[in-house]
């Protein structure tokens, strides 16, 4: 991986979802409005800065493809405030029912920061969101629930040592139960994608297109897009939700005669910190105009690549697409 690549990407993320854009999510609708205007050159701009802070709101505020101001809960700029609180939900789950609970009430953020941010031509209907809801339910909530069952029966069955182990696998139900949901809740809002696929474009941008004139899709381009955003939204779940369990237990001596409202400020500042850092840093692994080596690629679409390209520029040796977030 490209170091400085990587580094300027993390930058671009850590200014949409990171400390940076929070900011943002105190702008009057007003202001946002008028943003909008300055960076379409509807209304001018009283100085450079104030053209940078409406690239700032619009970047942080407004969907790249509908226009539309966001609702403020479900902007990529709230997702590690939002975040924390899910986080501290589910690490505090200790019981079945808890569990479920917090599941629960992720999936449903996550459902709704997904259907808010989708891609402008990634037409998701009712149906679908449904049937993705539905299923990333299930699976977190129904995985959380065995294992804490697992845990309680895990506990009484063991040994001391044995006992440790458990302790230490049960600090894993919140991560297990909130990973399995990604790929059905991510699989199912972008089928379409990986049925048939997604517009692939030249080196120098142009659209590759087929014989009839319209934008050839790649499924390899879909699956390869799907996957890597499965990936990242897993990763990122990791950080805030392992170490901070494992940071308390090892800072439990030296709060032991501390008011409970310390602990629970260290608890909330560990995963709020952890998910600022690994958010950005995660959707940052992979470019979001994806690039992949030709060969690749599905024999038609390198064919419809090498025509594309004609006499205009060189035999294309990659293709690009957008992975999305």
């Amino acid at each position: 991986m490209d170091a400085s690549a990587f580094f300027d990407r993390f930058k671009a993320m850590a200014r949409i979802c990171g400390p940076q854009a929070w900011p943002s999510l105190f702008a009057p609708r007003a202001e946002i409005e008028r943003a909008m205007g300055v960076v379409d050159g509807r209304i001018p701009a009283d100085s450079a800065q104030d053209l940078e802070r409406a690239h700032y709101l619009v970047d942080t505020s407004v969907h790249p493809d509908t226009k539309k101001i966001l609702p403020l809960p479900f902007r990529m700029a709230a997702h590690v405030p939002a975040n924390t609180v899910l986080l501290v939900m589910m690490l505090s789950s200790k019981s079945a029912l808890a569990t479920a609970g917090s599941q629960l009430a992720n999936q449903s953020f996550n459902a709704m920061q997904f259907w808010s941010n989708r891609n402008g031509s990634n037409d998701v209907d009712t149906a679908v969101f449904a049937a993705s809801f539905v299923g990333s339910v299930a699976a977190s909530v129904g995985v959380g629930v065995a294992l804490r069952r697992w845990e309680a029966r895990a506990a009484g069955r063991l040994g001391r040592r044995g006992g440790r182990l458990a302790w230490l696998a049960a600090q894993c139900i919140p991560l297990i139960a909130a990973g399995a949901a990604k790929p059905l809740q991510i699989g199912v809002m972008r089928q379409d994608e990986l049925r048939t696929g997604v517009a692939v474009n030249l080196p120098s941008g142009r659209p590759v297109l087929g014989t009839d004139g319209s934008p050839v899709r790649s499924a390899t381009a879909g699956r390869t897009a799907v996957a890597t955003t499965v990936a990242s939204r897993v990763l990122y779940l990791v950080p805030p939700m392992v170490i901070p369990p494992l940071a308390m237990a090892a800072l439990a001596p030296a709060l032991a005669g501390a008011p409970a409202a310390v602990s629970a400020a260290v608890f909330v500042l560990l995963c709020g910190s952890l998910s600022a850092i690994t958010t950005p840093v995660c959707m940052a692994l992979w470019e979001r105009q994806m690039r992949l080596d030709i060969r690749a690629f599905e024999p038609a679409v390198r064919a419809s690549a090498v025509r594309s390209a004609g006499d205009d520029e060189p035999s294309p040796e990659w293709l690009s697409f957008n992975k999305g977030l």
